[in-house]
Protein backbone atom coordinates (compact mmCIF):
# COMPACT_ATOMS: atom_id res chain seq x y z
CA UNK A 1 0.00 0.00 0.00
CA UNK A 2 1.55 3.45 -0.89
CA UNK A 3 -0.50 6.98 0.32
CA UNK A 4 -1.62 9.65 -2.29
CA UNK A 5 1.83 10.68 -3.38
CA UNK A 6 2.90 6.81 -4.36
CA UNK A 7 5.25 6.24 -1.22
CA UNK A 8 5.30 2.87 0.38
CA UNK A 9 3.63 2.71 4.27
CA UNK A 10 2.66 -0.77 4.30
CA UNK A 11 3.95 -3.99 2.25
CA UNK A 12 4.01 -7.85 2.82
CA UNK A 13 7.02 -10.18 2.19
CA UNK A 14 6.01 -10.99 -1.70
CA UNK A 15 7.10 -7.48 -3.06
CA UNK A 16 10.50 -7.44 -0.71
CA UNK A 17 11.60 -10.73 -2.06
CA UNK A 18 10.76 -10.16 -5.79
CA UNK A 19 12.40 -6.73 -5.04
CA UNK A 20 15.43 -7.91 -2.86
CA UNK A 21 14.87 -5.66 -0.36
CA UNK A 22 14.24 -6.04 3.12
CA UNK A 23 10.75 -4.16 4.21
CA UNK A 24 12.29 -1.26 6.33
CA UNK A 25 14.12 -0.39 2.84
CA UNK A 26 10.57 -0.41 0.65
CA UNK A 27 8.87 1.80 3.38
CA UNK A 28 9.44 5.26 2.55
CA UNK A 29 10.53 4.26 -0.87
CA UNK A 30 8.29 5.19 -3.79
CA UNK A 31 7.02 3.21 -6.60
CA UNK A 32 9.05 5.44 -9.16
CA UNK A 33 12.27 4.04 -6.34
CA UNK A 34 11.89 0.80 -8.07
CA UNK A 35 10.23 1.54 -11.86
CA UNK A 36 12.85 1.47 -14.50
CA UNK A 37 13.93 5.14 -15.33
CA UNK A 38 12.43 4.32 -18.71
CA UNK A 39 8.57 4.06 -16.97
CA UNK A 40 8.37 7.46 -15.26
CA UNK A 41 6.80 9.21 -17.63
CA UNK A 42 3.90 6.56 -17.71
CA UNK A 43 3.27 7.45 -13.83
CA UNK A 44 1.50 10.48 -13.54
CA UNK A 45 -0.83 9.17 -16.35
CA UNK A 46 -1.51 5.92 -14.41
CA UNK A 47 -1.99 7.95 -10.87
CA UNK A 48 -4.36 10.18 -12.71
CA UNK A 49 -6.29 6.80 -14.48
CA UNK A 50 -6.31 5.32 -10.78
CA UNK A 51 -8.02 7.82 -9.08
CA UNK A 52 -11.16 6.77 -10.45
CA UNK A 53 -11.60 4.28 -7.39
CA UNK A 54 -12.11 1.25 -10.48
CA UNK A 55 -9.02 -1.58 -10.85
CA UNK A 56 -6.23 -1.13 -13.37
CA UNK A 57 -4.24 -3.72 -14.47
CA UNK A 58 -1.15 -2.74 -16.37
CA UNK A 59 2.48 -4.11 -17.31
CA UNK A 60 6.16 -1.77 -15.95
CA UNK A 61 9.58 -2.57 -15.97
CA UNK A 62 10.39 -2.42 -12.55
CA UNK A 63 14.54 -2.58 -10.81
CA UNK A 64 15.43 -5.14 -8.54
CA UNK A 65 17.82 -3.66 -5.91
CA UNK A 66 20.33 -5.62 -7.48
CA UNK A 67 20.05 -3.42 -10.69
CA UNK A 68 18.50 -6.38 -12.45
CA UNK A 69 14.98 -5.75 -14.17
CA UNK A 70 11.86 -7.63 -14.49
CA UNK A 71 8.62 -7.27 -16.10
CA UNK A 72 5.98 -6.95 -13.24
CA UNK A 73 1.99 -7.06 -13.90
CA UNK A 74 0.53 -4.68 -11.53
CA UNK A 75 -2.96 -4.41 -10.92
CA UNK A 76 -4.30 -1.61 -8.15
CA UNK A 77 -6.19 1.25 -7.79
CA UNK A 78 -6.91 4.09 -5.35
CA UNK A 79 -8.74 3.32 -2.20
CA UNK A 80 -11.47 5.82 -1.09
CA UNK A 81 -9.35 6.90 1.54
CA UNK A 82 -6.10 8.12 -0.99
CA UNK A 83 -4.13 5.28 -0.49
CA UNK A 84 -3.08 3.35 -3.23
CA UNK A 85 -3.50 -0.35 -3.18
CA UNK A 86 -1.50 -2.75 -5.39
CA UNK A 87 -0.55 -5.96 -6.47
CA UNK A 88 2.63 -6.81 -8.77
CA UNK A 89 3.76 -10.53 -10.15
CA UNK A 90 6.25 -11.04 -12.38
CA UNK A 91 5.43 -12.01 -15.58
CA UNK A 92 9.09 -12.19 -17.43
CA UNK A 93 8.99 -16.04 -17.96
CA UNK A 94 5.12 -15.68 -18.94
CA UNK A 95 6.27 -13.11 -21.60
CA UNK A 96 9.25 -15.41 -22.78
CA UNK A 97 7.28 -18.17 -23.24
CA UNK A 98 5.12 -16.11 -25.28
CA UNK A 99 7.75 -14.86 -27.81
CA UNK A 100 9.54 -18.37 -28.63
CA UNK A 101 5.90 -19.66 -29.33
CA UNK A 102 5.25 -16.77 -31.57
CA UNK A 103 8.73 -17.12 -32.96
CA UNK A 104 7.80 -21.35 -33.35
CA UNK A 105 4.68 -20.41 -35.01
CA UNK A 106 6.04 -17.97 -37.75
CA UNK A 107 8.69 -20.71 -38.30
CA UNK A 108 6.23 -23.49 -38.19
CA UNK A 109 4.49 -21.42 -41.19
CA UNK A 110 7.10 -20.34 -43.14
CA UNK A 111 8.53 -23.99 -43.52
CA UNK A 112 5.34 -25.08 -44.00
CA UNK A 113 5.03 -22.35 -47.11
CA UNK A 114 8.71 -23.78 -48.29
CA UNK A 115 6.88 -27.20 -48.64
CA UNK A 116 4.09 -26.35 -49.90
CA UNK A 117 5.91 -24.23 -52.96
CA UNK A 118 8.13 -27.53 -53.62
CA UNK A 119 5.26 -29.61 -54.08
CA UNK A 120 3.31 -27.03 -56.38
CA UNK A 121 6.66 -26.65 -58.42
CA UNK A 122 6.87 -31.07 -58.48
CA UNK A 123 3.36 -31.21 -59.57
CA UNK A 124 3.76 -28.35 -62.61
Amino acid sequence: MANAEGRYININPAPCQMLGYAKDELLGLTLLDVLDPSEAARLDETRREMSDLQIHRSEWLFNRKDGSVFVGELVGGQLPDGNLQSIVRDVSERLEREALERTLRQEAAHRTKNVLAVVQTILR
